[in-house]
């Protein structure tokens, strides 16, 4: 009882400082602030302003500061069914795809995933010609967990300036170095934010040299997304099953111990989480849970695909991103799976969009 009362109060504290610390850090007077159409369908699921175009706080804000806080709401509707949006895939850019032995040598987590000279690489106009050529109205495109800092920022310019140039197809996820000080993650978390980012991942703690179950990285990172209204997106371990290349990223135990110590944290637990959702008829866990989302990454490599049926029980179906992993799997595919469960129309249509255009304010429009 005592534990929930605590994290109540530290949610309430931490809420009423990032309304505060968004609209003072990030609103610029004048701007166009954030809008998405719902029109023809190459139009734009939504618009990021560039440096110093975000508006007056949008109506999500202040919705979420008069209620203190920002519970799950349902993701059906007549919109809701209309999107379908890729929340995982990985891009980079041209001149390192032609530089991969340099970061098979340098970076543990690129050595880690990638060390298969078979291992697809994709870039960011990969990602949009699948998107104009499926059924995909939009979809997330993630920065790699690199320990370099100025690779960090070169990368972030080049998803962000991806994001830029799609005309809202694309949707900026950036990277930050847990382990690079706390300079670094405040200022990167703040500039990316400013340049229109809408989270940072996909983490991975283990391989970028920290732990997300001590040290300064998990405050600093809980901070930020609460501060500047980011996802963070984190490669949770399976603690059982096959080894596979890229499966370290965050032990399960060290996720669900941030999740336990940092309510303020918006958190979306890459691959079902790493299974920590299958804990949640534990009430502690459940109540850990209550806020976090998890996404379908790569769902066919590791889970039955019983795993929607039974998270969507335990967490509720508005818990679940759609998600592909793409290059590694294929989007239509996906899609294929979700379609090929049987469930309702609502709960469709909220894993496939519904729910990370809610998550991600995707239906703000201009002037809210």
């Amino acid at each position: 009882m005592w534990r929930r009362i605590r994290r109540a109060v530290s949610c309430s504290v931490s809420r009423e400082v990032s309304v505060v610390i968004r609209a003072r850090s990030l609103v610029v007077p004048g701007g166009g602030g954030w809008r998405r159409s719902w029109g023809a369908r190459a139009a734009s699921i939504w618009t990021a302003p560039g440096p110093g175009k975000i508006g007056g706080p949008p109506r999500w804000i202040a919705a979420r500061h008069k209620s203190g806080g920002a519970p799950r709401e349902p993701a059906g509707g007549e919109e809701a069914r209309r999107v379908i949006i890729d929340a995982h895939t990985h891009v980079f850019p041209p001149d390192l795809i032609e530089r991969r032995a340099e970061l098979l040598r340098d970076e543990p987590a690129f050595r880690e995933v990638y060390a298969d000279p078979a291992a697809k690489l994709a870039t960011a106009d990969d990602v949009l010609a699948v998107v104009e050529a499926g059924e995909l109205d939009a979809a997330v495109i993630c920065n790699f967990a690199w320990t370099d800092l100025d690779r960090i920022r070169e990368t972030n310019d080049y998803v962000l300036d991806a994001a830029r140039r799609s005309g809202g197809r694309l949707i900026p996820f950036c990277m930050v170095q847990g382990a690079g000080g706390e300079a670094h993650v405040r200022g990167e978390m703040e500039r990316v934010a400013l340049a229109g980012a809408r989270g940072v991942g996909e983490l991975r703690p283990e391989q970028q040299g920290y732990s997300l179950a001590g040290g300064r990285a998990p405050s600093l990172l809980a901070w930020g997304s609460s501060a500047y209204d980011l996802q963070l997106l984190i490669h949770v371990t399976e603690p059982v099953g096959h080894r596979y290349p890229g499966k370290p990223g965050a032990p399960m135990a060290a996720f669900a111990e941030f999740l336990n110590h940092h309510p303020e944290a918006q958190v979306i637990g890459a691959h079902w989480a790493g299974g920590l959702p299958l804990y949640a008829l534990m009430p502690e866990v459940r109540d850990d849970l209550d806020r976090v989302h998890v996404d379908t990454a790569a769902t066919g490599l590791l889970y039955d695909d019983a795993v929607f049926r039974i998270v969507g029980e335990v967490l509720g179906y508005d818990a679940i991103l759609f998600a592909s992993d793409y290059p590694l799997r294929d989007p239509a595919a996906e899609i294929a799976r979700v379609r090929g469960l049987g469930l309702d129309t609502e709960a469709e249509a909220a894993i496939l969009g519904g729910n990370l255009q809610r998550l991600l304010h995707l239906e703000a429009r201009a002037g809210d």
